[in-house]
């Protein structure tokens, strides 16, 4: 079973005009939905913006819902060479506001914890076949993952980090506790730094998010 997270409605509001609901239940104040897709059944979730909401709708899937693979999918902001309406596929995760460095850790580590998050070699190879077939040109960066909507170059752990978003890493993150795959799928709707970044953002927003959850639902078919 696969379960998708989508953190606002933007996200996954494709995925709902374009699938059988089966069922609906709210578990911690979210909205699952079990959907039918070409005879090919998969749980979506709205989660809610940022880390602690991503990690509890990827706790439920995992635990209630016994899922095998979560995609985290929806739009996020890109570095340049980056532009606007690029899809990413995302090899390694890391955190942009955990600094305990203080105590030997590497920036964005979680004391106990990896220093970041590998997307599993299969998944990612299927999901770069899917794009081909599809006729689809991505491309395979790493993301960070940070409890802010990002407007100028953060710190970074690695100098080979050019997505920002808010769910992916603790997403990424929970399911390594669970032994569940994790897939991203990111749709980049605003450059960081540049002038018109957030009017960029306002502009394409619910463009981008709209045409990530259809992009999502298209490689979901083919997995």
């Amino acid at each position: 079973m696969i379960g998708i997270i989508g953190a606002m409605p933007e996200e996954i509001n494709y995925i709902l005009e374009k699938t059988t609901i089966i069922e609906k239940v709210i578990i911690a104040g979210l909205k699952f939905y079990e959907l039918e897709y070409n005879n090919k059944r998969f749980i979506l979730v709205e989660s809610g913006v940022g880390k602690v909401n991503a990690s509890i709708a990827a706790s439920i899937l995992c635990n209630n819902y016994k899922v095998d693979l979560v995609i985290s999918s929806g739009i996020a902001g890109g570095m340049k060479p980056l532009k606007t309406k690029t899809i990413c596929l995302i090899n390694n995760l890391y955190y942009g506001d955990v600094d305990a460095t203080a105590f030997g850790y590497d920036f964005g580590q979680v004391p106990g914890e990896s220093t970041h998050f590998t997307i599993n070699s299969d998944i990612l190879e299927k999901a770069k076949i899917i794009l081909e077939k599809l006729n689809y040109k991505y491309v395979i960066t790493n993301s960070l993952t940070s409890d802010s909507f990002i407007t100028k170059m953060p710190r970074l752990p690695k100098d080979d980090v050019f997505c920002f978003e808010m769910e992916s890493t603790a997403i990424a993150h929970t399911c390594s506790h669970y032994n569940v795959k994790t897939l991203v799928l990111r749709y980049i709707s605003d450059i960081v730094g540049e002038e018109s970044q957030i009017t960029d953002y306002a502009k394409f927003e619910d463009e981008i998010a709209y045409d990530s959850s259809k992009i999502c639902l298209e490689v979901v078919n083919e997995l």
